[in-house]
């Protein structure tokens, strides 16, 4: 039987192109032609998120909505750097020790072997270092550890917090293959968790003269779709930066004439806000409502683009967006149940405490893990057969029906095998009397 060595460069390479991010790197090792035959091979992972909090990291790398690798980075009581692994779940288990080390110089180096290839693409590189205190000092040590490498992304994405980013988002990628660079933050509460009820709200600055804009996505959990919060940071956004967006899924029933041209799927209405110079453009469509909010003498860099938009509601849309983004930001809240620790995207409310923040975290949690077993037991009961006292009742199956309608008639048949002169007399009243009883039954 041929081994490993003895199979074509080509039948290697489809295997390789077949095998998660974890089995390459474990082929790597194997030797030196293996490590030239994986680093040779493309890979596409649509979303590594890094994680520094001061005291832990972690890297989060999926291949789908199901499949993901997470490591986490902890001190121990002797000082040494503990990784714990786990694979689709959230179980973590030590995997590996590093002496005396230190937590962000051993997640990145982990992080820089495992993504900064040529031919590993990402969809999104998440960077989360929430504590603004100390964020600058994190960048640079980063930089410092990433000379000579980068990754490549189409999207870079930084939590909320982080709103001088620009020396480490030059550092971090490849710029040819950047098409967005964005922040992002939730707003969280336990109202609305059921319905699944999200306003994302998006503001867009330019990075320079040559690159495409940046924007800020602010999503927030809400039953209410009269949000008087979103209308006044849409106008603070736009005023400031020139464009936002608000995006729901909830559609306003009662929707004025359109009076602006765009898609055919798409209803626009132009009109004035509170904010002199900001003009709005409301946009219906069978998914649901976006509001764009621009200031006037910014229009001719937007207008066009978005009266050419038949969705713009972005993740939100099931049936429009990418399955991956629609399923990994609709679980964003969900880091409140799985990894409490890890929650730099949620945005605090101003007078909150750190403590008073982090019981609200919990009490999120608490909620989701209380909707979960509600709907596993609603599952479970709609999955039981309901008992019956009777046998025929419990064996209603139609092949039981089929089986009973023939023992009837044969038993018929043979009551009345000597009544009628012919066969088929007696035959066809067996039929009949078996099939009035069988009526009259059911």
């Amino acid at each position: 039987m041929p081994g490993w060595t003895d199979l074509s460069h080509e039948t290697k390479t489809e295997i390789v192109n077949r095998l998660d991010l974890m089995s390459r790197n474990a082929l790597k090792s194997c030797a030196r032609a293996e490590r030239a035959l994986v680093d040779g091979t493309d890979l596409f992972l649509p979303r590594v998120r890094f994680v520094f909090q001061g005291d832990a990291a972690l890297i989060a790398a999926y291949s789908s909505i199901d499949r993901f690798l997470r490591l986490e980075f902890w001190k121990d009581k002797e000082k040494n750097v503990v990784i714990h692994r786990s694979e689709n779940d959230f179980n973590m288990k030590p995997s590996a020790r590093i002496p005396n080390g230190d937590i962000l110089e051993s997640a990145v180096s982990v992080l820089k072997s495992l993504f900064a290839h040529k031919n590993i693409f990402l969809g999104g590189l998440e960077m989360e270092l929430p504590d603004v205190r100390n964020y600058e000092k994190w960048g640079h040590d980063i930089m410092r550890q990433l000379v000579g490498y980068r990754f490549r992304a189409r999207k870079v994405i930084f939590n909320w917090r982080n709103f001088g980013e620009d020396f480490l988002f030059n550092a971090l990628c490849v710029r040819e293959d950047l098409e967005e660079r964005a922040r992002i933050g939730m707003e969280i509460g336990t109202y609305g968790i059921e319905k699944g009820y999200y306003y994302v709200l998006d503001s867009f600055e330019f990075c320079n003269a040559d690159a495409k804009p940046a924007f800020s996505s602010t999503i927030v959990m809400s039953e209410s779709e009269n949000n008087v919060n979103f209308a006044i940071a849409a106008l603070a956004f736009a005023r400031k930066m020139g464009y936002a967006r608000v995006r729901s899924k909830i559609i306003k029933a009662n929707f004025p004439k359109p009076n602006v041209k765009g898609h055919k799927d798409v209803k626009i209405l132009r009109t004035d806000s509170v904010v002199a110079g900001v003009s709005l453009y409301v946009c219906t469509s069978a998914c649901g409502m976006w509001v764009y909010a621009v200031r006037d003498d910014a229009q001719h860099l937007f207008i066009e683009t978005f009266k050419s938009v038949r969705c713009g509601l972005g993740w939100l849309c099931k049936k429009c967006s990418d399955p991956f983004e629609f399923a990994y930001h609709r679980d964003l809240a969900r880091r409140s149940v799985h990894e409490p620790h890890f929650t730099g995207i949620m945005i605090p409310p101003i007078t909150a405490s750190h403590a008073d923040f982090m019981k609200d975290v919990k009490k999120l949690g608490e909620a989701y893990v209380k909707l979960d077993k509600s709907r596993e037991k609603k599952e479970s009961l709609a999955s039981v057969p309901v008992k019956s006292s009777t046998f025929l009742a419990v064996k209603s199956s139609s092949s039981i029906r089929v089986s009973l309608l023939i023992s009837i008639q044969m038993f018929f048949f043979f009551l009345w095998y000597n009544s009628f002169s012919s066969l088929l007399l007696n035959w066809v009243f067996a039929n009949f009397t078996a099939g009035i009883l069988l009526f009259f039954y059911y």
